[in-house]
């Protein structure tokens, strides 16, 4: 099961803060944190990470200056999450 949420945010902290909050965030929690970043030239630079651990729900964030997409996978039926998109 795959729930999202899209998170416009007003603030003044730039998104490369807040993807290493959020990671930093999730390591605390003994979660396993691959991050990443791409730059999309005048677009921006797209920050992302997945977390896992075993028998826990997953997650994985994108952040840019535009906003942030957070999504939370749990494990409740066998297969991938895009087999029941």
């Amino acid at each position: 099961m795959r729930f999202e949420y899209f998170v416009s945010v007003d603030t003044d902290v730039g998104p490369q803060a807040i993807a290493s909050t959020l990671q930093s965030y999730w390591t605390s929690r003994d979660l396993r944190v691959k991050p990443s970043q791409e730059d999309f030239g005048k677009y921006g630079v797209m920050y992302s990470a997945t977390a896992r651990a075993d028998r826990m729900p997953w997650g994985s964030y994108e952040i840019s200056s535009t906003g942030i997409n957070l999504y939370v996978d749990s494990q409740c039926a066998d297969g991938d999450v895009s087999d029941y998109e």
